[in-house]
């Protein structure tokens, strides 16, 4: 959230209201958030919200520039035509969900993955620096917090001996991808030297290929740096998943750590 906040310029007043609303996008099944609420209300609002924040800060740059992809967004142009505060907003919705909880719960899963594959989080401390590209792809394939994207067909396909018409509903299911055992061996193993990696964790290509991926994998990279050489010795257990057939998020996890140790 820190990290989406920053490159967007969301003022820090804003930022955990950001985080909550864009949470709130995703988590509409879930009867922790509702709250007895209506689940489409509980959408609605978390989307208009995050309209709203877009828009206070596109009037605060109408006024102070910002070097920041908000103003970014406002300044360009193709063909002599620029965004309008409606399509910024749409765009800045999707970033506030697809730029905070898929990584936040990727590291989760890591988390609980190295907990229940030790061997594997030494071998990582083996040699960190040279090893984590790697694992950092199979974390996203293990973790899998995406887990459907539906899609319109608009020309006559063929998928697996299933003929699709233009106008057909087509639902990518990353779960059943990211643990195909014709592709994958051992699927529901975590294996950090998983070489091809094969997992469809920011999609299966092509236009819809996830626009932020490299900016993820940076932050994953970092935030299990910081894990593991500085508390390396943990237990997660008991995680309670969010009740929403979109995101593979855990909403609570027990955590014991040994606290870093300060050399003297």
């Amino acid at each position: 959230l820190m990290v989406h906040c920053a490159i967007w310029g969301v003022p820090e007043h804003l930022a955990e209201e950001t985080g909550a609303a864009a949470r709130d996008v995703v988590a509409w099944a879930d009867p922790d958030v509702l709250a007895g609420r209506d689940p489409q209300e509980v959408q609605v609002e978390a989307c208009a919200r995050l309209h709203d924040i877009a828009a206070e800060m596109i009037e605060e740059r109408r006024r102070n520039r910002r070097d920041d992809l908000m103003q970014a967004l406002m300044d360009a142009e193709i063909d002599g035509e620029q965004l309008d505060e409606a399509q910024i907003g749409a765009f800045f919705v999707l970033m506030s969900v697809a730029g905070t909880d898929t990584t936040q719960h990727t590291t989760t899963f890591a988390v609980m993955g190295l907990t229940e594959f030790p061997e594997q989080k030494k071998w990582l401390l083996e040699d960190f620096d040279n090893r984590i590209d790697g694992a950092v792809e199979e974390f996203i394939r293990f973790g899998t917090p995406v887990m459907t994207f539906r899609r319109t067909a608009v020309r006559e396909t063929e998928i697996a001996g299933q003929r699709i018409m233009p106008g057909d509903k087509v639902v990518f299911l990353y779960a059943s991808g990211n643990r195909d055992d014709t592709l994958i061996e051992r699927p529901w193993e975590l294996d950090l030297s998983r070489d091809p990696n094969p997992h469809c964790g920011f999609g299966g290509g092509g236009v819809h290929y996830c626009l932020g991926n490299q900016l993820a994998k940076m932050m994953l990279r970092h935030a299990l740096k910081e894990l593991l050489f500085r508390i390396p010795e943990f237990q997660a257990s008991n995680p309670r998943f969010m009740g929403t057939n979109f995101m593979r998020a855990v909403t609570h996890l027990d955590f014991e750590f040994t606290p870093e140790r300060k050399e003297t």
